[in-house]
Parts: C-alpha cells; structure tokens; sequence
C-alpha cells in the first residue's frame, strides 16, 4: 500500500472521528470514490487506534482517574469516583463488544462494509441526528448524563 494511502485515511480518520458522521464509513467509501484498493479492516483498526492513543493522552487526567478505580474494585470498594466510573466504562463497553463479536462470527461484519450499506447508514443516521438534535436540551451539563 502506497504511503499517500495511508496519509489520506489518516487524514480521513482523524478529520471524521470527531465529528458525527461516520469516520468507519468514510474509511470504507475512499477506495469507491478514489479507485484506491481496499485498505481492509485492519488498516481501518490500526487508524482508530490511533485515534484511541490520542484521545488517551488527551485526557490522561481522566485516563488516570480511571485506572485508580481499578485496586479499589478489586478490593470491593465501589462507592469511590474512580471505581464508579471504571464500573461504568466497562458497562458502557461491553454491549459493543458483544455485537462486534457476533458481528465477525456470523461473517456480518465483512457484509457491512458494503458502499449501499454505508451509504443508506449515513443517511438514516444522518437524519436520525438532525431530529434529536431539533429536539434535545440547548443546556446540558456533565450531571445530566
């Protein structure tokens, strides 16, 4: 794979995944839109990655927090901050996890990363988003999550 296929789905990944919109789904439409060959999941993971690395050292403080929870669980002390929001992050994980490996088992995972089945995703989640949007809160604040 060239190195100015691998700048541009950095530059892809790193414009799009703080954004909502799909940064996975642009991933998957540059080879239809370019003509590039597909960069497959690994190359789409190894970009997320990344992404994972700098958001860990963007909020390392939290990052941190989160860690000190870890011996505090252990040792069965769950009303702390930090334990709570271990507990909580790992909740919020494990769904995802779930999906993804059902998802890679039955051999889904290959059939979505279809240009149609992006496409109409972005779309209807596109949609999805400007409704909730024209309906949600204007203030919002950490202790309404």
């Amino acid at each position: 794979m060239p190195l100015y296929h691998l700048v541009i789905i950095a530059l892809i990944q790193g414009i799009t995944e703080f954004l909502p919109v799909s940064s996975s789904g642009h991933l998957i439409l540059l080879p239809g839109l370019t003509g590039l060959t597909d960069q497959g999941p690994v190359i789409d993971v190894a970009a997320h990655v990344g992404t994972l690395l700098a958001v860990i050292v963007y909020f390392w403080s939290d990052v941190r927090h989160i860690v000190q929870g870890v011996p505090q669980v252990l040792r069965g002390q769950f009303d702390t901050p930090s334990a709570r929001l271990l507990i909580a992050m790992s909740l919020a994980t494990l769904p995802v996890m779930v999906l993804g490996l059902i998802l890679k088992l039955t051999g889904l995972s290959d059939a979505l990363r279809s240009i149609t089945v992006i496409g109409w995703s972005m779309l209807v989640f596109g949609i999805l988003l400007y409704w909730m949007d024209q309906r949600a809160q204007t203030t919002r604040q950490i202790q309404d999550l």
